[in-house]
């Protein structure tokens, strides 16, 4: 009889800083202020919860079920006041992701995964879109060239067992076969140090992904909760 797993992602040790993105480009149209905040680190302060990460398990062939997935997190990217939105999508393979253009301003988009040729294309109005169908899995990387801080994820996953926490960090994977699992939790990094030419930040270095694993016990007709921890 089908489980679940329903856990929490939760942040150990000190948390990342949170420092604003300084803006060097486009200022009146992104940051009039000069300052954007820092949509990298996303950790509640109370609960420690890490949002955004993805969950997934890796089951036998036999338990693989469909590939089509049903995720809450779309398929669109938005960029917003210079900022891309969401910072994770999780689609299907093949699945059509679209980039869509709200600010007045252009951005010069970068996508690139280890395993797929990098795609780059131009969003140059207010209402231009984009899009495009991933086939390789795994994670692949969205950026803009011209504004260095904008950074989100596209997750491809070919089976249901993967989903993404929530603002709290919680999660939930439901019709898990009886078994015995490693239980994967990933997030893209939440270091942002800034390369400064002349006195002018220039880019950012983002950290690397952090990752965890955990062997989790499924009993048929249980949902099994879980806790695991990521830290830098």
């Amino acid at each position: 009889m089908p489980a679940a797993i329903v856990g929490k992602v939760l942040w150990k040790g000190v948390l990342p800083p949170a420092d604003a993105f300084e803006v060097e480009v486009d200022v009146s149209a992104c940051a009039p202020r000069g300052a954007l905040p820092n949509n990298r680190v996303e950790i509640d302060p109370t609960s420690r919860g890490v949002r955004n990460a993805v969950v997934w398990l890796n089951p036998k062939p036999e338990q693989m079920g469909s590939e089509e997935l049903t995720t809450k997190t779309g398929s669109q990217f938005e960029f917003r006041r210079c900022q891309i939105e969401p910072s994770l999508v999780l689609v299907s393979r093949g699945a059509r992701v679209v980039f869509t253009n709200l600010d007045s301003v252009i951005h010069y988009v970068e996508v690139k995964a280890s395993k797929a040729a990098t795609r780059t294309f131009t969003l140059p109005a207010v209402g231009s879109s984009e899009f495009l169908r991933p086939t390789e899995l795994g994670f692949y990387e969205v950026r803009c060239k011209r504004h260095p801080w904008e950074s989100a994820t596209i997750v491809v996953a070919d089976h249901p067992y993967y989903t993404v926490t929530d603002s709290s960090g919680r999660f939930t994977l439901e019709g898990v076969a009886p078994g015995v699992y490693t239980l994967h939790v990933w997030h893209g990094g939440m270091g942002a140090t800034p390369i400064r030419e002349g006195g002018l930040v220039r880019g950012y270095r983002f950290s690397d992904p952090v990752q965890a694993r955990k062997r989790v016990i499924v009993r048929s007709g249980e949902a099994t909760e879980v806790s695991v921890e990521l830290s830098e």
